[in-house]
Formats: structure tokens, sequence, C-alpha cells
């Protein structure tokens, strides 16, 4: 058992690192001497400490987290020896800002790997046993600070700092659970799946790289280079191994040491990612060198005798074998050792003479490819998970890696065939391709400073969809719908079947909902971004942005993709396409807890009133949102060996009826429709929809039947008639094999949306357009459903959960106008209160939500629902668009008293105008109290014209 440590807890810190007993020559004589007598530890000297000692700024919360997990005195012990085993690294010569640095590197920005720092530091086993095991026990504790480390080896401990999966944190992140060892070979194995539509996905975007490639010119671009810009898991990473294909490709990926991400780190990363301070000190130096050397490298080997007559397609593939490396479990590819040897090589030169020797390389390199077809693009440098470029670390302009790479690219001379890629998942499109008015780069003097366009149109969605389904089993088949989108998930969640069929759900599911929320840990209600509000939404809703900078984000961080970037990347559009996977996950997630569903509804009342939405009606979005409720809160229908998703699970129409009124069907009024083809509606009627899309046509039953394969419902066109969402509905006949008969568009039918966000009465005499002919729906031969939502109606029955049909009878429709229109079945929802399967809770974020207008500035400056707003900027903001608000809510701007007779004609119309009192402010509703006044009642012609106006805007509207 290890001795105590002079002056440590009863728990202490040596034994938590497993130190021997007897000190090493790590800790003299005179460091154990200070430490007996040193006085108790502050929080504030400690923070002072491991400022210096690993030279960062640090985050006071992280720091009190750290305090928190190891305790005080622990840290002061951290800290000691730290600075202890420093000393014994300088005394070989190591200065001391380059032991900080490495250490910066290694436990804090993860940029350096543990066999780079004991390289850097010159630490071998056979002299420095003692100092590696040492350095091995203080990141192992920095990491994981309540562990016991005392059993483990070096190896293990490497492995646990940096991130294999054998040594998992303290706290396990959720994903970990359902994460199978085998997830890693799954991932490994799609990059050599059949690669599917290279004519529209390679060959176009190849043709812009060599057009970018031609244009590079030094007069009017600042590099060439351009950026890949698209979401995860829509095969950016795979287009690069495309391009291989075609032209030569140096491929280095630069994720950080500890992720198990694939394709793995590359060998280069390292070099392209510098932590020694001698080479930061002057960046331009070292990466015109490491440039030179690529393009060395890839000139010796395409001049190689081996290489001499052989087609092109064999030396590509040759070139990729050389230089590849997509498995960390196999050597060093033999690219990396000669771009690493030519390094050395190369004389040690000025800046200017590194310059004209990046030139000469990329002379050689363009001689020795002559085997291509179109020259205009023989090489392109592709640097893959490009974020970690970003970070400020040149010591001496204390400018990014990447824009210090940026420099050197751009010594490369016209017309060599030369072109760099960046690509990365949660890097924003302006970190590589900032607005004109946003570039931090450095301006070079007499060059240009134009930037390529980014490239962002990847055709890669839907290539693995299965053929369309033959039968109600084939329709919920988990395989078929995780095909559609990505093509990551059915590949995937393919393979994990086979591996193991009960996990291969939860497992891809798990991987759609980190990709969709940018996590591995499940955030609360109080912990969700806006980002990840919208990602779960757009998923689901339909919610689009007007920020570009959250479009960015949704872009690079929560699995939008990319619709348009303006030339001057000022204007950037995300979208969500339609993803069974992601809706199910986001649906999973949204259902989890009533306090999200409040949290997202609340987030997105907020950013329609601040504007944020680029498109939709509050009503119409509160509609979405409980339909899909309704959904969650459904019996599934279970099909017979069919395993089913979560969230993803079809139901009976009479069911999710039932879930939206509280009442058994066979009590509600669903006018004047027969008995006979009601009753078919209601107990063969089949739904199936999880997330919503917007049309530009209005769908025909085939169109609904297309809907029905794809899990969606509708928002329908502007300007439609008559409705405004809408979901198929499968009416099979009956039969003894309902899963497995063959679907057909004859029995096809559907649900219309109609939805009034007002607090007048309904106009029921357009009710004859709510109706199949007149939205102009065609081919449905069956009935159908139609659900009117008022859901500002003050129409409330008496509980908030109807136990039983309300007695009164609901207002009539009128018919449709066409006479063989005559299968319709309809519902009203008066009111939200009318809706069973919301909470009181969800039903006042709703109310928030539709009462959200982008007109009124109020709610901008009254953030906190709770505290009243104070009487000047009430005053204030009544001033400021005085004819916005309601007369009893409008500022009182004439100067005569209360009481003041204003006359027009012979009418008079008395305004009872108040100032309100600071109590009057703070109540819940800051209207005047005072008696509402009567409108004018416009005289004989006045009247007739005001009677044309009010019909035609009621036309209009409709």
């Amino acid at each position: 058992m290890d001795a105590p440590f002079p002056g440590a807890l009863p728990t202490p810190l040596h034994h938590c690192l497993g130190y021997p007993s007897n000190p090493d020559s790590t800790m003299d004589s005179q460091d154990q001497a200070s430490l007996e007598g040193r006085a108790p530890p502050t929080e504030e000297n400690e923070r002072a400490r491991f400022r210096e000692l690993h030279r960062v700024d640090i985050d006071p919360n992280s720091f009190s987290a750290f305090v928190t997990s190891a305790g005080l005195e622990k840290v002061q012990e951290y800290h000691d020896r730290l600075e202890a085993v420093f000393r014994v690294v300088i005394s070989n010569g190591r200065p001391k800002e380059s032991c900080t640095a490495l250490w910066k590197a290694l436990v804090v920005s993860k940029h350096c790997s543990f066999d780079v720092f004991r390289e850097v530091l010159l630490l071998t086993e056979e002299k420095h046993p003692d100092q590696i095991k040492e350095f091995l026990r203080l990141a192992y504790f920095h990491q994981y600070p309540t562990r016991d480390a005392s059993k483990l080896s070096n190896k293990q401990m490497v492995d646990a700092i940096e991130g294999v999966v054998a040594n998992k944190p303290e706290k396990p992140r959720d994903s970990e659970a359902v994460h199978p060892d085998w997830s890693v070979d799954i991932v490994k194995a799609g990059f050599q799946a059949e690669y599917k539509n290279s004519d529209l996905i390679v060959k176009p975007n190849l043709d812009l790289l060599r057009d970018m490639a031609g244009a590079w010119s030094q007069i009017n671009y600042k590099a060439p280079f351009t950026s890949i810009v698209g979401p995860t898991m829509s095969g950016k990473t795979r287009l690069l191994l495309e391009f291989a294909k075609h032209v030569c490709v140096v491929y280095i990926c630069i994720r950080p040491p500890d992720s198990s991400g694939q394709p793995p780190r590359s060998s280069l990363a390292d070099t392209l990612l510098p932590v020694d301070p001698e080479l930061k000190s002057n960046l331009h130096l070292h990466y015109s060198r490491f440039l030179a050397a690529i393009l060395e490298a890839v000139a010796d080997f395409f001049s190689s005798a081996s290489m001499q007559g052989r087609k092109s397609e064999d030396q590509l593939a040759a070139w990729f074998e050389h230089s590849f490396q997509m498995d960390e479990k196999k050597k060093p590819d033999k690219f990396s050792s000669d771009v690493r040897t030519k390094m050395k090589a190369l004389p040690a030169t000025s800046e200017t003479e590194t310059m004209n020797l990046v030139e000469e390389a990329a002379k050689k390199m363009h001689d020795s490819i002559q085997f291509l077809e179109n020259g205009k693009l023989k090489l392109v440098l592709a640097i893959d998970e490009a974020r970690n470029l970003l970070p400020s670390e040149d010591e001496t302009f204390k400018i990014s890696y990447f824009q210090a790479f940026c420099r050197v690219l751009s010594q490369i001379p016209p017309s060599k065939g030369f072109f760099a890629v960046f690509t990365d998942t949660i890097s924003k499109v302006a970190n590589f391709n900032p607005s004109a008015s946003k570039d931090p780069s450095l301006r070079i003097p007499n060059r240009g400073y134009k930037l390529f366009p980014p490239i962002y149109k990847l055709a890669t969605l839907d290539l693995m969809a299965r053929p369309i389904p033959e039968s109600w089993k084939e329709l919920l088949s988990p395989l078929r719908l995780f095909s559609y989108g990505s093509p990551f998930y059915g590949l995937y969640f393919e393979a994990a079947k086979n591996r193991t069929h009960m996990g291969a759900i939860e497992v891809t599911m798990s991987i759609a909902t980190e990709k969709l929320l940018c996590t591995t840990v499940t955030p609360s209600a109080q912990e969700l971004s806006k980002s990840q509000v919208f990602a779960l939404l757009g998923s689901t809703i339909q919610t689009r942005l007007t920020s570009s900078d959250m479009n960015a984000e949704l872009i690079s961080s929560n699995a939008a993709h990319c619709m348009f970037i303006s030339s001057s990347r000022d204007l950037i559009i995300s979208y969500y396409p339609s993803q069974f996977i992601y809706a199910s996950a986001a649906n999973t997630f949204l259902a989890s807890d009533d306090e999200i569903m409040v949290a997202c509804i609340d987030c997105l009342a907020t950013s329609m009133q601040n504007g944020l939405i680029s498109c939709g009606d509050p009503g119409e979005m509160a509609t979405r949102i409980i339909l899909l409720r309704a959904m969650h809160k459904t019996k599934k229908i279970t099909c017979d060996g069919e395993d089913s998703i979560p969230y993803g699970y079809s139901v009976r129409l009479e069911d999710f009826l039932e879930t939206l009124t509280g009442v058994k069907p066979q009590q509600l009024h669903f006018g004047p429709i027969k008995n006979a083809p009601k009753n078919r509606l209601l107990q063969n009627g089949r739904i199936f929809f999880n997330h919503f899309t917007p049309v530009e046509y209005t769908p025909n039953a085939t169109d609904l039947l297309e809907l029905l394969y794809r899990g969606l419902a509708v928002q329908c066109k502007p300007g439609q008639h008559g409705l405004n969402e809408l979901f198929p509905i499968y009416l099979p006949p009956k039969s003894k094999s309902l899963d497995s008969d063959k679907l057909s568009h004859k029995n096809i039918s559907f649900c219309g949306i109609q939805t009034k966000n007002q607090t007048d009465s309904i106009d029921w005499s357009d009710s004859h357009k709510w109706s199949k002919s007149g939205a102009g729906i065609k081919d449905i031969q069956n009935p159908y459903l139609i659900l009117l939502f008022s859901l500002r109606s003050e129409d409330k029955p008496n509980t908030t959960r109807l136990k039983k049909a309300p007695k009164e009878n609901p207002p009539e429709w009128k018919k449709p106008l066409d006479k063989t229109d005559q299968q319709r079945a309809y519902l009203n929802f008066l009111g939200l209160d009318r809706i069973a399967c919301l909470t009181p809770k969800i039903r006042t974020a709703l109310k928030r939500l539709l009462n959200s207008t982008p007109e009124d500035i109020l709610p901008l400056h009254k953030p906190d629902r709770r505290n009243p707003l104070d009487p000047h900027t009430l005053e204030w903001i009544r001033r400021q668009n005085p004819m916005f608000y309601d007369r009893r809510n409008r500022a009182n701007v004439y100067p005569a008293s209360p009481g003041t007779s204003i006359t027009r004609d012979t009418r008079k119309l008395h305004l009872q105008v108040s100032t309100p009192s600071p109590s009057q402010c703070a109540s819940k509703a800051w209207v005047s109290t005072t008696t509402r006044p009567q409108p004018l009642r416009p005289p004989g012609r006045c009247r007739l014209f005001v009677t044309i106006i009010s019909t035609l805007t009621k036309s209009l509207v409709s």
C-alpha cells in the first residue's frame, strides 16, 4: 500500500494517482521540505497557478468545478507536482514556455497526443521513466480528478487521456451506454459502400473545383482554397474520397487525438498543428516548409519508374493506397514519413527563400502529373475536421493556424493545378468563407482579397431509398424509413441489425439524436440552446429563420442543410428536408418531458415576436404542434413481425380523435355525413406521420399515398384554398391480413386542417370551401375529414378535458358547392381548452405563441412575463407607434382634458382619455379602465363603401 504523502488529506492525490511510496527523482528533498511547512491553499492562489501552468485564461466556472471535484488541497498538490516535474525537464534544457505550451495542448486544447508531448520534451522510456509516469498521472488526474489510477498501466492512462472507449469518464455520456464496440466498424465499412449517382454529386463539384483552380490568380483572389459546407452525415468526407478517383488528393484529417470518429486522425495532423513554441513562433516558415515537402513528395511518387506508362486510374489507385490512412490500426502511411523526411532535409532558409521552395515544388508537382485529361486540377489538398485550425496559435502575429496556413497557400503559383479544400461539420461558413465585411484574415499588400465560393450542393439525400412499400408491414419497416434522407442511417441500421436485432433501432436513433442536438449528453429543458430548439422544431414542424448567423449555426452543428449562400456570404438559408430518422429522434425528445415541449414553444414565440421566423403563421405552427402532440399521446398500432420506431408508428384515426377531444368518437358530431361512410372513416382509418413538409402544389390521391410512404403531413402551399395543413388517411378494406394486403391509392383519403388565429367570430359562410372540392384535391373517392382549429376562440366548455360530448350543437357548415362532394366529416375545436391532450403549461405556452406579433415591440421590453413593465417604458412604446394599439391602449397625445369631444359631421365621438397609474401599468392588463368608446357609424354611402371593401377583403383572404 502506498505511503501517505506529507501534508496530504486522508484521501491524498498521490493515492488517487498511484504514486510509489518512495519519492522518485521528480520531487527532490527541497521540494518535500517546502511542502511540509506550506500554508493552507486558497482558491485565488491556486487559480493563478493554474493559469500560469496551463497558459490559458480559464473559465471561473470550470476551475470551480475542478476544485469541487478534486478538493482544493488536491488541486494544490497537483500544482506542486506539476511544477516539480517541469523543473526536472527544464534542467535538461527545455524552456519553461515549451513545457507549459505542450501541457496546455495535451490536457486543455487536446491538440497534442501524449506521444508527441513526450517526443518534443525529449523524454524516453529508457532515460526518463519516472517523469513520463508522473506526467501521465497528472494528466489523468486533470481529466478525471475523482478516479483512482493506482492500478492503471501507462498505456491505460494514455488511452484514458486520449479518449479510447475502454477508459470512460466518471460520468459517462448518455450515448456510451448504447454505442457498442462494433459501431465504429460499421462506420468504417460505410466508406467502402457503393457510391451512387456520382454524375449528380462528384462530377459537378469536381468541375467547380477545376474552374476554381483555373481561375486562381494572386491578383484577384486571397488564396487557392474553398470549403465544403454541409451538415453532419451529408457525405462531405466521402466526396473527398471520390475525388481521389479522378485527381490526386492529399487527405489530412486533423480531428483531436481523443476522438473515435472516422476517418481517424492522420499522421500528418501533428505536423499541421504544431505545439512546439519554437515552431509556433513562426508558423509562416513552418507551413512553407510543410507545403513544399508535400508537393515534393507527390512529385517524387508520380515521377517514379513504377508509375510510368500506367493508366491514370491505376496511378490514382496506387496513390490512394500510398497516402490515405483510413484505419488507425494500421501503421502510418508511407506518404507521411516521406513528408517528414523531406521537411528535415530542406535547408534552413529565410522566409523569402522558403517561399521560393514552395513555388519550385509546385512546378515539380505539376510536371509530374501528366496523365490526367483535364490539367486544370491535378492536386487537391483536403483538410478534414478543419475546425482545429481555427484557434489563435501563432505567437508572432497572434493569428490562427488557418490564417497562417492560407498565407502560405497564397504563394502557390497560378496554373499549376493546385487547390485546397477545407471541410468540417461543426464549423460555420464564416470560419472559412467569411463575408467581406467580417473577414478577419490578414490583407497582403498588392494581392487579391476575393474568396472562392463554398461548395454546398451535395445531392446525397435519398440515395439509399428503398423500393415503394407493397404492404402496411413494409410501410412501417424501420430499414425502409431510415433509408430516407442521409445515406448513413439506412446503411448503419442494416449493418447493426445483422449484429444485434434487439438494439439496432435504439443505437441508430441515439446517433441521430446526438447529431441533431450536437451533444452526447441529454440536455434538460432549461439547458436547451436556441439552435437545439430549432433543430427539434425544424425537423418536425418546419420553422424557417431569417437570421443568417442562426442558419449557419444550424447547418454547422444541428444537421440542417444549406440551401443558399449569397456571393457576399452575408445571406445563408438553412432548411430541414424530410428525414424520418431525425423526425423520430426529435419527436422522441419532445415527448420525453412536457417541460421540453413548453421550452420549445416559448422559444418559438419569442423568436416569432422578434421577427426571426421568415415565414409561417403562429396559429398554423401551433396547430402542427398540437397534431404532433396528439400523435405522441395516441396508442400505436402493432404490426406483427416488425419492430416499431419510437414516435414513428401508425395509429387509428378514431384513437387519434379521442386523444384530441377526450371523447369517444361515437359521441361526436361530424356534420351531415351519412353513418356508413362516417363509420368506415373512423373504424378503418389509419394515419401515419411524424413531421411536416411544405409543398407548392395541391396533392392528389397519388401524392397522398407517396406522403404516406414517408410518414409526412403537409404544410399547404401559399394561397391554398380552404386548407392550411393536411395528412393522409389510409382506409384499408376489411381483411384478415391487413398488414400484408397490397397498398393502393384507391384506399387513400385525407384529413384537412383549417386554422383560424383570430379573436372575433368565425365567418361560417366560408365553410363550404373547407372541403375536398373547395381545396381542389383530386381523385379521392373515399370519406374524408376536416378539422377546424379556432385557437383563440373564447367559446370554452366548463372543463378543460371533456368527459362527454358537449350538449350544444356546433354551428353547421355550409355544404360544398360541388354536389358530388358528399362524404365530408368535420369537427370544430373552438379554443385551446377544447383540446384534451394539452397540459395547462402547454396551453399557456401556445397562447403566448398565438399572441406573438413581430409588429408589437412591447414584449421585447418585457422578457420576463412575471414582472410588470415599468410605466416609463410603457408610455415610450405607446408614443413610438401611436396608432398600432387599440384605442384603449393608446397614449394620450391630445392637449385637451379628458372628456373632450371630437366632432365629425353631426356625430360626436366621446373619447375617455386617461393616463394609467403605476398600479394600473403593473396589472396584467395594461389597458385603460375607462369605458370603451363606440366606433363611428358611417353614414349612408360611406356604409355601402365599407361593405364593398369588407366583402372584397374577405374574398381575397379566402
